[in-house]
């Protein structure tokens, strides 16, 4: 009798995007910022259950501006895919999980535009990154061309995020595997009394199946404009023009797929994403 031997080789590549998701976006509790030199006067306002996006009227231009500029990266509707195409009426629904680099929350660009519902609950953790958890919906319009759009809600607080994309295959070569394509994007900031802000954003990107992966980079530039909207403060509109790299690998098993992904600019973001195609 023959037996069939297995091999755990077999399964890093089905786990390590899990074990990657696990380190990255699991909090770590080893330094704690919210004391000492960080330890600020939090802005309470229990309206919400959740920290809320509220200028202050202490709110200076050069807070404004970082905060802006600081803010960019994270509605930026980032590709977490590779350049091939989904093909026509195909679809791929996913849950994504973003993540900052840690941020000063305890500085005045970020303090004093948000409130809090009380005087110790924090905007961040103590390892003092942003998480937003983000449903994606992607369909293949034609052979060549996918549209894609997201909501990311925040239940207890004022604001959530809202993005669509239109990704376009230049270049669909399956005898190498290699892709390139184009992804103009739009992201805007909703729910929020005392500003606005809209930003527009431009992919260029590259990838190669290997197997089941297909590792991918790219560019993007991203355009940014925010105005404040209430009369507790008088603030000049802010623009923020950023320069982003990105980097990533998707990881495709018959109908499961999934996708790693890294964006370096203002604030760095790491992104895994968990979906289905079909």
């Amino acid at each position: 009798m023959r037996y069939r031997t297995f091999s755990l080789s077999k399964l890093i590549p089905i786990f390590s995007p899990l074990v990657f998701a696990i380190l990255v976006f699991i909090p770590n509790p080893v330094e704690a910022h919210h004391t000492g030199d960080h330890a600020v006067t939090l802005h309470v306002n229990d309206t919400w259950s959740q920290c809320a996006l509220v200028l202050d009227p202490s709110l200076t231009q050069s807070e404004f501006h970082d905060f802006v500029k600081e803010l960019a990266p994270m509605p930026y509707f980032r590709p977490m895919a590779g350049a091939k195409p989904l093909g026509k009426f195909n679809f791929d629904i996913s849950f994504e999980l973003w993540k900052t680099a840690p941020i000063q929350d305890y500085a005045g660009k970020w303090n004093n535009t948000f409130s809090h519902p009380s005087a110790d609950h924090w905007l961040t953790g103590d390892d003092h990154t942003l998480g937003f958890s983000i449903p994606r919906a992607r369909m293949g319009i034609t052979d060549s061309i996918d549209a894609e759009i997201y909501y990311a809600p925040s239940p207890g607080a004022n604001y959530s995020f809202f993005g669509l994309a239109m990704k376009y295959a230049v270049l669909n070569n399956p005898e190498t595997g290699w892709d390139f394509a184009v992804r103009p994007s739009y992201s805007t900031l909703l729910g929020v009394a005392d500003m606005s802000y809209h930003s527009v954003a431009a992919d260029a990107l590259a990838s190669k199946d290997i197997g089941l992966f297909r590792p991918y980079a790219g560019a993007t530039l991203l355009y940014g404009r925010a105005s404040e909207t209430t009369s507790k403060v008088d603030l000049n509109n802010e623009t923020a023009t950023a320069l982003q790299w990105i980097i990533g690998s998707e990881f495709n098993w018959k109908h499961l797929s999934s996708a790693l992904e890294a964006d370096f600019g203002s604030i760095n973001m790491y992104s895994f994403k968990l979906g289905v195609s079909f």
